[in-house]
């Protein structure tokens, strides 16, 4: 990670634990759908529980938007230039776009050539997911090679997402970056009352609209405030903040320890929970510190890989390893057990290639748009961690 970034180190790690949560909710999902608990209220899963954030997949994709929507403001908030906007918003496609068609291809090589052997195992497991390659909707009618790669292009703007499910959340992150950035620029060169205004607005009109760009405007206006104010919290503060955001990122439906809360509105309550999360992890030096180390940056590096990369190595060496271990007698708990270690390792292995290349690609188009934006060398120091 360049070193202009080292301070955002801490959010890239909990951007990184995010991702394995993603991980471990579709591992469960594919292998063990009952202890995942979609569709199955039983005493074997988290949901209803203060718990079920650590495997909280669709609260932990709520989280990477909030955080979206808080990093990729900063710059733009900390320099007031229209420069840095259009900087940031010009590179914001291409920047995804390479490794995500890259997964994207991964995903047609496998439907294409490989075994599928993942509807067999999905049958077994009861796992519909698993067994329509992550809900991908297309076995039986895989896509050519040129219509994969204009799969690739059109997953940004509301097209199939089905050879990498994960990433129908590629269409509402590049529509929420704009809105982010937007609001950012709002907040730096109109007065904060005024600005303030038109923050509720966008909250209001996401809200009615489209709820899903919520959590962006939320990481914003958090991103302003931060900035305005340079808010700092007290370890009690802090400490208040996570657990609130933790328990708010655990919420999926009002059953068991939440079946007072009034509505099932999940999307409201986790990114209500990421904020807080947020705020208390920034607000502290000592967190920062602390997730800001080794461990934070080199999963930080990962967290983009990996949520890539997940589907592929579930359904195919996820689904091997689970068919060997069955076949020699192993007991169901442990069979799954084992699929889900295999798929969690292979995961980084198929990702730490993706990882390498995503950094130089980051690091060109930083290169190339700085040099495009003629940018003085004030602002050449701000950085975001959104690459």
């Amino acid at each position: 990670m360049p070193s202009s970034n080292k301070r955002f180190v801490h959010l890239e790690a909990l951007r990184g634990l995010a991702a394995l949560i993603v991980v471990v909710h579709h591992c469960l999902l594919a292998f063990s759908p009952s202890a995942d608990g979609r569709n199955i209220i039983n005493d074997r899963t988290f949901i209803g529980t203060p718990a079920f954030f650590l495997v909280n997949g669709t609260g932990a994709v709520l989280f990477f938007f909030v955080l979206s929507g808080f990093v990729l403001p900063l710059a733009v908030i900390g320099s007031g230039k229209l420069s840095t906007f259009l900087r940031s918003a010009l590179k914001r496609l291409p920047r995804l776009y390479l490794p995500v068609g890259i997964s994207m291809l991964c995903g047609w090589l496998i439907l294409t050539y490989l075994p599928h052997q993942f509807v067999a195992i999905g049958a077994l497991t009861k796992s519909p997911w698993l067994s329509d390659f992550g809900s991908s909707g297309l076995l039986g009618k895989v896509p050519t090679l040129a219509s994969a790669i204009h799969h690739t292009i059109a997953v940004f703007f509301g097209g199939s997402f089905g050879l990498n499910s994960s990433l129908w959340t590629m269409t509402p992150e590049l529509a929420g970056s704009g809105v982010a950035l937007v609001a950012g620029l709002v907040w730096a060169k109109t007065g904060k009352i005024l600005a303030g205004v038109i923050f509720v607005v966008l909250a209001i009109a996401s809200f009615r609209f489209d709820e899903i760009l919520l959590p962006f405007v939320m990481g914003a206006a958090l991103s302003a405030i931060m900035g305005w104010r340079a808010l700092q919290l007290p370890p009690w503060g802090a400490a208040c903040c996570i657990v609130l955001g933790l328990t708010m990122l655990s919420f999926l439906e009002p059953v068991g320890a939440y079946h007072w809360v009034p509505t099932s509105d999940y999307v409201l309550i986790n990114s209500v929970g990421a904020a807080m999360l947020i705020l208390g992890v920034h607000s502290r030096q000592g967190l920062r510190d602390a997730l800001g180390g080794g461990f934070g940056q080199w999963l930080g590096k990962y967290s983009f890989p990996i949520y890539l990369m997940q589907v592929c190595a579930i359904t195919v060496v996820g689904s091997a390893v689970f068919s060997a271990a069955n076949g020699v007698g192993w007991p169901s708990p442990l069979v799954a057990a084992a699929a889900i270690g295999a798929a969690a390792l292979s995961t980084f292995i198929l990702a730490t290639p993706l990882m390498l290349l995503d950094l130089q690609w980051t690091a060109f188009l930083n290169k190339l748009f700085r040099r495009r934006t003629t940018l003085p060398l004030s602002e050449t120091k701000s950085a975001t961690i959104s690459g």
